[in-house]
């Protein structure tokens, strides 16, 4: 606030208002530049307030941009080293289940002679096509079969060169990825039941390998 000017004395009411006229156009010119520095001084602060807050605006965008590429790379990331485990995982349950069927191929008992009564003459359909014939003995556990349909291709390849020695696999509990079914009537040989082939095949019979699809085994293990 300033004082434009001091009015002492008596004065009349005109002579009162001619002298604020007077005072007010000396000063209009100052009283405009200082108005004109105040307003300009106001819309100086009121640009910096909107850049600033359009500063923060794209600070808190870059900011949010840059989160959202971290968290994308941290799952792309993700995504890569759980399907490189799972790949991994996957080639070690074939390299256990290669050596199993090595393993068990080892024990399993040559097929029967003539000279052995009540042999049971087992035909089985494999996945391929492939009927493949063979006895077993009458006290064979039914397990017998499926380990020997399961190193098929063990056994087909050990005629030429033999079955190289392999140890069990350590840690590999070994699952059979298919049943034994019996066409006519449909019978399911399940391998957990156990029983000899003669208890549960009879004299002989014909077989289908039908294999157990994944979404059956986690059915299974649910």
């Amino acid at each position: 606030m300033s004082v434009l000017t001091r009015i002492a004395g008596n004065t009349t009411p005109s002579e009162f208002v001619e002298k604020l006229r007077t005072a007010a156009a000396q000063h209009r010119e100052p009283l405009d530049r200082v108005r004109a520095t105040r307003a300009e001084q106001q819309a100086s602060r009121s640009l910096r307030e909107q850049q600033d807050s359009a500063y923060e605006r794209s600070l808190a965008q870059d900011r949010e941009r840059a989160r959202q590429r971290r968290e994308a790379e941290a799952a792309r990331q993700r995504e890569e080293q759980e399907a490189a485990a799972r790949k991994a995982a996957e080639e070690k349950l074939e390299q256990d289940r290669e050596q199993w069927k090595k393993w068990r191929a080892q024990s399993l008992p040559a097929e029967p002679g003539p000279d052995v009564k009540n042999a049971v003459r087992v035909s089985v359909r494999l996945p391929s096509g492939e009927r493949v014939i063979r006895k077993f003995a009458p006290d064979a556990d039914i397990e017998e079969l499926y380990a020997f349909v399961e190193c098929y291709d063990v056994l087909q390849a050990a005629q030429e060169g033999g079955i190289e020695k392999t140890p069990e696999p350590e840690g590999f509990e070994h699952k059979y990825p298919f049943r034994l079914v019996s066409p006519m009537p449909r019978t399911v040989f399940e391998v957990e039941a156990g029983g000899s082939v003669r208890e549960r095949i009879g004299r002989g019979g014909n077989i289908l390998v039908e294999p157990i699809e994944d979404d059956e085994e986690e059915e299974d293990e649910s």
